[in-house]
């Protein structure tokens, strides 16, 4: 179904409605939406600024001056999906280092960071 919406050009967007939904499945269901035939720039605008449009919040979802950013950074292929729970460096959270990762398991703590 989703590789026929993709292939039709229906706007995607990740998330979901379901209620209860186990938490950190979030990684595992962006490399499915891969496998399911989107490729890694279209899952990563599904996850972004196309979910915050049709939500009704143009304003959000996308890197641009001015506004504040709720972003990661990984280590290697950004695209590479799979991964990225492996990979994890840095959370910004409204446009401020939220927490940085000295290896992809222990935080290391930022002064200020709150």
């Amino acid at each position: 179904m989703l590789r026929r919406a993709v292939r039709a050009g229906v706007r995607i967007a990740f998330g979901t409605d379901a209620g209860i939904v186990p938490h950190g499945t979030n990684p595992r269901e962006l490399a499915l939406m891969q496998r399911a035939w989107m490729t890694p720039q279209q899952v990563l605008v599904a996850a972004t600024s196309s979910a915050a449009e049709l939500l009704g919040l143009a304003d959000r979802g996308r890197i641009a001056p001015g506004r504040l950013a709720d972003l990661i950074a990984v280590a290697g292929d950004p695209f590479d999906l799979s991964t990225h729970h492996d990979r994890l460096r840095l959370v910004l959270k409204g446009g401020r280092i939220a927490r940085r990762f000295h290896t992809s398991i222990e935080p290391v703590p930022l002064a200020g960071a709150d």
